[in-house]
């Protein structure tokens, strides 16, 4: 039998409440991992991160906190988990302007992007007065 070569992939099904839900609840020290076989998402702290990448497979642990440990290797050593953004690499403004740009009629797409820097010309200057 000859067999070709084929590009396939396969989709994966991922919760989009719970994958917002998560979102919601995170502070500056977590991190949330998309598991891309699974769908399930897993969430470190910057302290369950310190721990996997100082090696430290020693220390004393109570039995959760060596679950928690062997997960964040897992997510952190395997290729089966992706990072997702945190707030600080989410740009709503640029968001809004390629949205502006990508629009097909030309004027339109001006008249967008008019609108948009025009409300962040008036939140400047309306934080600028509030200081």
């Amino acid at each position: 039998m000859n067999f070709k070569s084929y590009n396939l992939f396969l989709a994966i099904v991922v919760s989009l409440r719970e994958l917002v839900d998560e979102l919601k609840i995170i502070t500056d020290e977590h991190h949330v991992f998309l598991n891309k076989v699974t769908g399930k998402t897993v969430t470190l702290t910057d302290e369950d991160i310190s721990a996997v990448e100082s090696g430290d497979d020693t220390a004393e642990r109570q039995d959760w906190e060596q679950e928690v440990f062997e997960q964040a290797k897992e997510v952190l050593w395997l290729d089966d988990y992706l990072e997702l953004p945190s707030k600080f690499d989410i740009h709503e403004y640029k968001i809004m302007e390629r949205f502006c740009l990508d629009f097909p009629d030309e004027r339109i797409s001006d008249e967008l992007l008019d609108k948009i820097r025009d409300g962040l010309a008036h939140f400047a200057g309306s934080k600028m007065q509030s200081v």
